[in-house]
C-alpha cells in the first residue's frame, strides 16, 4: 500500500485524497491524475465541507457519506 499525491491546481486536495484512496488506480494507469477521480466525486456528498479542508471539518464528510460505506 501507499500514499498517492494527486497532481491538482486547485483546492480539493481533501477530496482527491479521499477517492484515491477509496477507488485505487493500478499504479501503471497514473493514479496522480485527478481526471481518475473526477468520476466518482458527485457519488459522494460534499455538502459543508470547504476547502481547502480543516482537519476539524472531516467529521462532516464521514456524517454525509455513512449510507455510502455501510
Amino acid at each position: 500500500q501507499c500514499c498517492i499525491n494527486v497532481r491538482n491546481k486547485d483546492d480539493k486536495c481533501f477530496a482527491w485524497a479521499v477517492l484515491s484512496a477509496l477507488h485505487p488506480i493500478n499504479g501503471k494507469d497514473h493514479p496522480d491524475r485527478v481526471c481518475k477521480y473526477t468520476v466518482h466525486y458527485d457519488n459522494y456528498n460534499w455538502n459543508g465541507i470547504s476547502y481547502p479542508t480543516k482537519i476539524t471539518d472531516i467529521h462532516k464528510f464521514e456524517k454525509n457519506n455513512k449510507s455510502v460505506h455501510n
